[in-house]
């Protein structure tokens, strides 16, 4: 079953990698067509570390919790740094 992300009213977040493969370019034409929020980031992100794109994950955290995305993104952004060397940039 898919997780309920609380940054977004209505949006599921990805639940599996070929949920959060389905959903990366509809979040990247959106983020493209809209203004850029930290909420959207914050979703992306979230997205790219389904997928295992830790580096890419990494930046749209950081982007998130500088645009005023959700507290959690400063979360996920220092696990994703403290775990440095254990995962693979892919």
């Amino acid at each position: 079953p898919a997780r309920r992300s609380t940054c977004s009213p209505g949006w599921t977040a990805p639940s599996g990698a070929e949920d959060a493969a389905q959903s990366l370019p509809h979040i990247e034409r959106l983020l493209a067509a809209a203004p850029v929020t930290g909420n959207l980031l914050f979703i992306k992100g979230q997205i790219l570390l389904a997928l295992d794109r830790y580096q890419e994950a990494i930046e749209a955290f950081n982007w998130a919790a500088n645009t005023g995305g959700p507290p959690e993104a400063n979360l996920y952004l220092g696990q994703l740094l403290r775990a440095g060397d254990t995962w693979e940039v892919k």
